[in-house]
């Protein structure tokens, strides 16, 4: 949320903006495309990439972006693997995956997505860039579920199946 040059939410600085500057700095990447499965739109990614102006080096796609937030739960996890799939450029360039824990239909600032449906989607984003070659970082995001004796094991819970998703793809 945070953007370039206010904080937002939850956010003081915006970490994925950061780590884009970086990798494109140590010009071991040609581009960097941020996939961010937060529930909550990017807008200050977006605000930051768009005063920083790196046509063709950053590609963005936020899940809840206006033109994202009504595609039924059954197929949300099919758009991030499309933009992966279809809208990165070929060379050498690198994934930074957001994966949102707030996506889940118990988190209380989210809701959307099943267990399954989240499995679905970490499965599907990294299979798109392993068959493409396309190295991904991911970061755990988000998540303010709680269980009955308010601990934030079910967050846990679901940071722990992206990381198995992600070993599934080389």
């Amino acid at each position: 949320h945070a953007g370039y040059d206010y904080g937002g939410s939850y956010c003081s600085f915006n970490g994925l903006a950061l780590a884009v500057h970086m990798v494109l700095a140590s010009h071991l990447v040609e581009w960097v495309a941020i996939v961010d499965c937060s529930r909550h739109h990017g807008a200050g990614t977006e605000d930051i990439l768009r005063r920083v102006k790196m046509p063709g080096r950053v590609l963005h796609w936020s899940a809840g972006s206006p033109e994202n937030r009504d595609i039924p739960a059954e197929r949300f996890h099919m758009e991030a693997f499309r933009f992966v799939r279809q809208k990165l450029p070929l060379g050498r360039g690198l994934v930074l995956y957001q994966a949102g824990a707030d996506m889940h239909v118990n988190d209380p600032l989210g809701g959307r997505l099943t267990t399954e449906q989240m499995k679905l989607r970490d499965r599907r984003v990294f299979h798109a860039a392993g068959e493409r070659g396309i190295p991904v970082c991911w970061c755990p995001a988000g998540g303010y579920q709680r269980d009955a004796s308010g601990t934030i094991k079910p967050v846990v819970d679901l940071h722990t199946q992206t990381l198995w998703a992600s070993h599934e793809y080389p």
